[in-house]
């Protein structure tokens, strides 16, 4: 397992050891921005954090809920944004 950022540019001082991202690097780091995203999203919604349900079930399908609203939320920005371009 390897650690893929993308290199401070401001940081270094020697340009030859900027290296950069390949194709499958910048893929890989764009999935992981999108879960990391997506978790920090469901770290705000209290009744998960608090975990008010009882059933496993219940708490399972509320996780899947609040994951299709933010994904939902998205889209719709996404929408809007190549509206305004």
């Amino acid at each position: 397992m390897r650690l893929i950022c993308p290199y401070n540019k401001r940081n270094t001082k020697d340009i030859n050891k900027i290296k950069k991202l390949s194709n499958k690097e910048k893929q890989l780091l764009k999935k992981r921005l999108y879960i990391e995203r997506i978790n920090n999203y469901l770290k705000k919604c209290k009744r998960l954090i608090n975990r008010y349900d009882k059933f496993n079930n219940n708490f399972y399908n509320t996780v899947l809920f609040y994951s299709i609203i933010y994904n939902l939320t998205v889209i719709d920005n996404k929408k809007i944004k190549e509206s305004k371009e």
